[in-house]
């Protein structure tokens, strides 16, 4: 085993490690922009515990949010990129995009700057991982495909996919992302339905974006409803889907956003980053780069994947929702509000006397 090797394996772990971190962080704690700027202290300011060791009788109280980014997250980030190989790629996988690799590294370091406002270095690592060339955008029916595994979209044939989580039956395995989202008696088969797509997310789109006319699917036993079809399922089995985590266009929305807030990329404008992603699907160029434009983009683009709760939380907008008949006291949630950050769960406040529970629960 040589050091090369070694340096990949635990380039990967600090990689995983940091990603496990940042998605706590960012459920369980007030967003790091908002903490900083109004000078939050105390529980206000928390996140979760930052554990470097195996110690079952350890009982450790949280750091700050700022701790989690600056002491561990970007930290194992830098260390990952620094140790990895350029070209290394785990050797036997099944999904090649489903294993860490550099850019995989630099990416994901793309998305934690911005969330951690480092404007200047989000934009550089959002252009190092689309210079790469190993992604690019697909248009049209090459995009719709992607998500049904019906056209190659390996790096070395131009990926939209940075880095995904592999989901096969043989593994045992399962994601049911295509039970809960598919509409309910369908061709190819019958989803539960329990998801659908927001009737005022659907008057985002324009007639003609792809995002609309190949991913969403009406059915007539329920009119006026869509769903979505990213995850149509494997061999016609719904409950297996690979599951998206990094995907090019992000890093053009990254970088638009970036560069809108003040950094500088050579050749590149915002307004140029923003209407790359929107025009590709074959909807309308923007005539400017605002927040809320940003916003709406990145809510059409990544529509069931993750990103729209983040997204909110981060750019400190209220949850208003139109397209609700359910619970009226939850309806819509004000920025700022304790419910932002989610309670920590019952089990780790009952088992660890120095952890402190979020305000409000």
């Amino acid at each position: 085993v040589s050091d090369e090797q070694i340096n990949n394996i635990k380039a990967e772990n600090l990689f995983l490690r940091a990603l496990a971190y940042f998605d706590l962080v960012r459920v369980y704690a007030q967003p790091y922009g908002y903490i900083k700027e109004k000078g939050l202290t105390g529980v206000e300011a928390m996140g979760v515990p930052i554990v470097l060791k195996d110690d079952l009788s350890a009982r450790p109280s949280r750091n700050t949010v700022a701790e989690v980014y600056e002491n561990l997250i970007i930290p194992d980030l830098v260390e990952a990129e620094r140790l990895m190989s350029d070209s290394y790629v785990r050797a036997g996988v099944k999904d090649v995009v489903a294993t860490v690799t550099k850019p995989v590294i630099q990416a994901l370091m793309a998305r934690v700057y911005l969330h951690h406002e480092d404007w200047q270095l989000a934009a550089d690592y959002a252009t190092k991982v689309i210079k790469n060339g190993r992604f690019r955008l697909l248009s049209g029916d090459r995009f719709v495909s992607m998500w049904d595994g019906s056209v190659d979209v390996a790096p070395q044939s131009g990926s939209e996919i940075i880095f995904e989580v592999y989901v096969s039956q043989s593994d045992g395995s399962r994601s049911d992302l295509g039970d809960y989202l598919t509409a309910p008696e369908v061709a190819g088969g019958a989803g539960y339905g329990d998801v659908r797509v927001s009737n005022d997310l659907i008057d985002l789109y324009d007639a003609t974006d792809v995002r609309l006319t190949g991913l969403t699917k009406t059915n007539s036993k329920y009119p006026g409803y869509r769903w979505s079809t990213k995850f149509p399922g494997k061999n016609g089995l719904l409950a297996y889907n690979n599951v998206p985590v990094l995907r090019i266009s992000e890093m053009y929305l990254i970088r638009s956003e970036a560069i809108y807030r003040g950094a500088t990329v050579s050749g590149v404008t915002a307004i140029d980053d923003l209407n790359r992603v929107a025009t590709n699907r074959n909807a309308e160029a923007y005539a400017t780069v605002t927040l809320d434009n940003l916003f709406e983009e990145s809510r059409k683009e990544f529509l069931f994947e993750g990103h729209v709760f983040f997204d909110m939380k981060r750019l400190q907008k209220s949850l208003v929702r139109t397209d609700y008949d359910l619970d009226p006291l939850t309806k819509n949630i004000d920025f700022p509000s304790y419910r932002w950050a989610l309670p920590i769960p019952e089990n780790d406040i009952l088992y660890n006397d120095n952890m402190d529970q979020n305000p409000g629960y």
